[in-house]
């Protein structure tokens, strides 16, 4: 066999591989979308205090983004002792290995830090979100932990 001919089949295969990978990726993307919760409830705590905060992020979009990554979009509320704040949520969540990542934006009230976001984890069967916030400003760090709402 020509070395011509053993390059043109090591190309045709990298891109059947790629190709294959990429349709593996949406199908799993697509079963995230189907199978995803949309609403979620637990507690936030931040790191080195005792103060708790009952947390309920509800999704109400749900698509897959042009990078096969799922995009989920929604609210959050933030109760601290009958204390509520409300946050706009976005969340990133890799359909390979759940990884994922929160954003919060437009606090309706005032106090919420949002110069970070969250990086955790879904678990595979979708029902526990676990994941830490870090702040961008200083070396704040919160744990959030939730469960499926039912």
């Amino acid at each position: 066999m020509s070395r011509m001919i053993r390059i043109y089949l090591i190309v045709l295969l990298q891109l059947l591989t790629a190709s294959l990978s990429s349709a593996v990726y949406a199908a799993e993307a697509e079963t995230l979308i189907k199978q995803l919760p949309r609403s979620y409830a637990g507690e936030f705590q931040w790191r080195d205090s005792v103060r708790i905060y009952k947390v309920t992020l509800q999704f109400t979009n749900v698509r897959v983004l042009d990078t096969g990554v799922v995009e989920a979009t929604g609210t959050g509320i933030y109760d601290e002792y009958g204390s509520l704040s409300m946050v706009n949520i976005r969340a990133e969540i890799d359909p390979k290995d759940l990884f994922l990542e929160i954003w919060e934006t437009d606090p309706v009230a005032a106090g919420r830090e949002l110069e970070g976001m969250y990086r955790g984890d879904l678990s595979e069967d979708m029902q526990t979100i676990t994941a830490m916030w870090r702040s961008f400003t200083d070396k704040n760090r919160g744990y959030l932990n939730l469960k499926v709402k039912k």
